[in-house]
């Protein structure tokens, strides 16, 4: 099974974001959800990046670190993924974790 699974993943890593939400909301098992968001972001899958971050934010799986979930959001953001935009937007308007900045927010809003 192993060999088929490095296999898929390599091909569509989107598939490792996937089976994290699955592990996340329907089995509430945040530590093997971390795990798998990881090994997709490891791979550069924007969901999976974004997924990453929100753990580190809310604690998922890992302790919170919110410096590195704004890592995460930025990186998530440069590669086009609207969820992490929202999310930086919001945190630069309300001054959370970053400098309060509306020209940033604006940005990535």
């Amino acid at each position: 099974m192993g060999f088929y699974y490095g296999k898929i993943c390599d091909k569509y890593p989107s598939i490792l974001f996937l089976m994290g939400i699955m592990c996340q909301v329907h089995f509430k098992k945040e530590d093997l959800a971390f795990k798998l968001f990881k090994k997709g972001a490891d791979f550069g899958d924007d969901d999976a990046i974004y997924s990453l971050a929100m753990c580190y934010f809310y604690g998922k799986g890992i302790e919170k670190n919110k410096d590195k979930a704004v890592k995460l959001y930025e990186k998530a953001a440069v590669l086009g993924n609207g969820k992490a935009m929202l999310s930086l937007g919001k945190l630069y308007e309300e001054g959370n974790c970053v400098d309060e900045n509306e020209y940033m927010a604006f940005e990535y809003y």
